[in-house]
Formats: structure tokens, sequence, C-alpha cells
């Protein structure tokens, strides 16, 4: 029966390990909050999109503050914490490692795309025509963020593991 605590102590002190080269270690509530990142930031897209239907300017505005800082966030902690990590910790899976500097190669250029918009709405007067031209964009950018988060939850965030 000792045996089997001490088994425990190792597996933990496993996961404890940081990544080859870093001193970043595997957090087992990373990919847990980078999902509820997803669905939060979802939700504030929605509200952006809502805002932009009822023509409500001032609340587009406070709408993109705030969507900006939680996507600012989210990404700062991707590139720090996730892609670091598995960069490191797959540098030897050649398949892999691609996918991953790929995943992140993407996601500079997503994310370059987006801040541009939300920069772009937040330094303008909105008036009528302006939201219908932001809607027609808010809703390609949606489109795409939907699809980007599809990948990442179903082919990034399962290569996140602890070191061996």
């Amino acid at each position: 029966m000792a045996n089997l605590f001490s088994f425990k102590k190792e597996a933990t002190q496993e996961a404890a390990k940081p990544a080859p080269g870093t001193s970043i270690f595997y957090d087992r509530g990373l990919i847990p909050k980078l999902v509820s990142d997803h669905q939060t930031m979802l939700g504030m897209y929605n509200q952006i999109l809502a805002a932009v239907s009822a023509q409500n300017p001032a609340l587009v505005k406070q709408k993109l503050g705030e969507f900006r800082g939680a996507l600012q966030e989210h990404l700062l902690t991707e590139n720090v914490k996730l892609y670091i990590y598995l960069t490191k910790q797959l540098a030897d899976d050649e398949i892999n490692a691609q996918i991953i500097g790929e995943f992140r190669h993407e996601m500079n250029g997503i994310a370059q795309v987006v801040m541009a918009f939300v920069r772009r709405y937040t330094d303008t007067e909105l008036n009528a025509v302006s939201l219908i031209a932001m809607k027609k964009e808010l809703e390609e950018i949606g489109a795409a963020l939907v699809k980007r988060i599809q990948r990442e939850e179903n082919t990034l965030y399962p290569l996140y593991r602890p070191s061996y």
C-alpha cells in the first residue's frame, strides 16, 4: 500500500516538470481556462453584433474595448504558456512541431486583422453607414474566429500534456 502512495507522489512530481529548456510548467488548468476564454469572447462577439444591429455606437465602442482586453489577455496566455511549452515539449516531434508553428503563425495573422478591425471602429465616428459596413466585416471575423476556436480545441489543445 505504501508503494501506491509513492507512485501518486511521483506522478505529481512528473506533472510539475517544466518544458525542456524553459521554466514553463505544465498547468492542468490552462486548457480549461483557454476554452472558457473562447466562450467568453464568443459571448462578447455576440454583444458587439447586437449593439451594431441596435445601431448603438457608444455600446459598440464599449464592447469593442472589452473584447480587445479579453483577446489580448488570451493571446498573451496562449503565446507564453501554450505555444512556448508545446514548442519545447514537442521539439523532437517534427510533425507536431510543424503543426504548432503553423497554428502560431496563423493566430498572429488573425490577431493582427482583428486588432486592426477593433482599432478602426474604436477610433472612428460610428454612424448608420459605418455600422452597416462594420456588421459585414464583423460577421466575417466571427466566422473565422469560430473556425479557429474549433481547430484549436480539437487539434492544438490535445497536444498539451505534462512532460514525460
